[in-house]
């Protein structure tokens, strides 16, 4: 995994970057002193790098209580409503080339299932601009793939809900103005501390005294 991360990051110099991985609460931990142990063309200096590690949605509920917290996307700045599930989404429609691929040694598998994978990639970059065209035209895409409808509904539907929850959550805020003042900007002040320092309290986290109490039936 180390190799991968450092081969796919090498080529970009983007300078914030938001990376998920199922066990990137473990795999994470002394990521920087790893690189310093790869080959000299990957090696990487992730300090000068902005770098948040999450769990996708679909994998988080399994990891412990603190993972959920600590590297949820629910609770991070500047990914919106991303699940982190699309690498995976595509393996219900890969199921029948099962009839093909079990007969195959390792290396034939291999390179049988990057040809999938690469047609599946293709299919979904050429279908982005008719996709994209459609919304400017609200016309039907002349050209139909698996990108391109799929990606208009969902802009389609995200662009009302974001609207509504906008609206209630600035309902909510000047509510909050006016009935408690101190507390809200005391709310705001240590959540923007938690997002520009993990290692701060986090005030979306749940805490328990671990009692279990049962009432009287």
């Amino acid at each position: 995994m180390d190799y991968v991360f450092a081969s796919a990051i090498q080529h970009t110099n983007a300078t914030v970057l938001k990376v998920l991985y199922d066990i990137a609460c473990q795999w994470h931990k002394k990521l920087s002193q790893r690189m310093n142990k790869m080959p000299p063309s990957l090696q990487l200096n992730l300090r000068d790098r902005d770098v948040t590690f999450l769990v996708p949605k679909f994998h988080l509920p399994a990891h412990v209580v603190s993972c959920q917290w600590s590297f949820s996307f629910n609770w991070t700045k500047g990914v919106g409503r991303t699940d982190g599930e699309e690498p995976e989404h595509r393996w219900a429609n890969l199921n029948p080339a099962a009839s093909s691929t079990k007969n195959m040694g390792p290396s034939h598998c291999c390179d049988t299932l990057d040809d999938y994978f690469g047609d599946w990639n293709w299919k979904k970059l050429i279908g982005l601009g008719s996709s994209l065209a459609s919304l400017r035209s609200l016309k039907t895409p002349s050209f139909h793939c698996i990108a391109g409808p799929s990606i208009l509904r969902k802009i389609k539907e995200a662009i009302p809900e974001c609207n509504d929850h906008q609206c209630d959550f600035e309902e909510l805020t000047h509510s909050l103005k006016h009935k408690f003042p101190e507390q809200l900007a005391l709310w705001i002040q240590q959540i923007e501390a938690w997002e520009m320092d993990p290692s701060s309290p986090n005030l979306f986290e749940v805490k328990s005294n671990g009692e279990l109490r049962f009432s009287n039936a």
